[in-house]
């Protein structure tokens, strides 16, 4: 029974270190997630397409630039207006989900966005979204102020 017992310990202690890299892990996400909730405003968003970036954000209709997002704790996202909503459209909400750098956005079931998360510090979330143009990308970089 005794030579048994080596190879019991060396089980015990393999399935303790998984059990530390697997909280490990849940703790970073969960850690990250946690950045991320909270409520923004949209305060820039520019294109780029090859070399060229151009400012859209003064371009936007006011109350487009007047968006917010609202991350919650249960992963779930609420877009509203702060002041005049725009005309055909009504507060939307959905879930989102982080998987490394990336928030996916999903709404009636249907994922509508992944974002790469360029900046999350302090008061800043910056993501950028890649969109196939041809033969070419344009990449679309927002910027959003946290409330």
């Amino acid at each position: 029974m005794k030579k048994h017992r080596p190879a019991l310990k060396l089980t015990l202690v393999f399935v303790a270190i998984l059990s530390v890299f697997a909280g490990c892990k849940k703790d970073k996400n969960d850690n990250a997630n946690n950045a991320l909730i909270g409520k923004y405003k949209l305060v820039n968003f520019t294109s780029k397409s090859g070399e060229v970036v151009t400012p859209v954000y003064d371009q936007l209709h006011e109350c487009t630039r007047d968006q917010t997002i609202e991350l919650t704790a249960d992963e779930l996202i609420a877009i509203t207006f702060t002041k005049e909503m725009c005309e055909g459209t009504e507060p939307a909400t959905g879930a989102w989900y982080l998987n490394e750098n990336k928030l996916t956005i999903i709404a009636g079931g249907i994922q509508l966005n992944e974002y790469k998360i360029i900046k999350n510090e302090g008061s800043e979330l910056v993501l950028e979204l890649t969109v196939p143009d041809g033969d070419k990308s344009v990449i679309n970089t927002v910027t959003f102020a946290r409330l």
